[in-house]
């Protein structure tokens, strides 16, 4: 059993061991980080339905494609900074939780600043991930977490995953050539979709938080 396993199993049995004491615990969600894109490289993997691997002679050919879209992730990213509001994101996140959890078990989340033991989560990148050029892609959230309890001050839950729901709405065609241009999806967008596309992945991954924490509570 691998060292990372352990260290992950023993979180878990911390966490199941204190989750019922606590009662009642107050969330706060943060943004610490800033957007993130990566629209992928050549399928080189041949795991699309469309073959992008590139041949010996075009190998300066597909250099050039990566470079082009490495200038269009940091495009992209500066969009979303600009276009995307990072507070209704924090806001969308807290109330997927509190929605899901409610009144537990294993305890009830608020936001009341009485309340000591603390749910602190933060989001530290938020964005667009394309496994490969042309593919299908997600908007993806980076979330960490921690527990801290009131009474002790220790840390009793710590982890961190990522949320993914699918990217814009590219015609069907375009899915099944692998030929999805995320740059006009994205430009295609009114800034009013493209915030309430992130927030509603916010919500999302507050929900899918809370469950997967209900679940390591036991």
């Amino acid at each position: 059993m691998s060292i990372l396993l352990l260290a992950i199993l023993g979180c878990h049995a911390t966490f199941h061991k204190n989750a019922a004491d606590l009662h009642q615990v107050r969330v706060q969600v943060n943004m610490s980080g800033e957007p993130d894109v990566d629209l992928g490289k050549l399928d080189q993997q041949n795991t699309g339905p469309v073959s992008r691997t590139p041949q010996t002679g075009n190998m300066m050919d597909a250099q050039a494609m990566d470079a082009e879209q490495t200038a269009n992730e940091i495009d992209l990213e500066r969009a979303l900074a600009h276009r995307v509001a990072p507070h209704p994101l924090t806001e969308k996140m807290t109330q997927g939780l509190l929605d899901t959890m409610q009144n537990g078990p294993p305890f009830a989340l608020t936001t009341d600043p009485q309340v000591k033991s603390l749910l602190q989560i933060d989001v530290t990148t938020y964005g667009l991930s394309v496994p490969y050029i042309g593919a299908p892609g997600e908007f993806v959230f980076d979330v960490r977490a921690r527990l801290i309890r009131g009474d002790t001050g220790k840390v009793v839950y710590s982890t961190s995953l990522r949320c993914d729901t699918d990217a814009g709405d590219p015609a069907a065609s375009a899915r099944a050539l692998d030929a999805v241009d995320h740059v006009r999806e994205i430009e295609r967008m009114s800034d009013e979709e493209l915030q309430g596309a992130f927030n509603e992945m916010a919500y999302y991954c507050g929900t899918w938080f809370a469950t997967r924490m209900r679940k390591h509570a036991g």
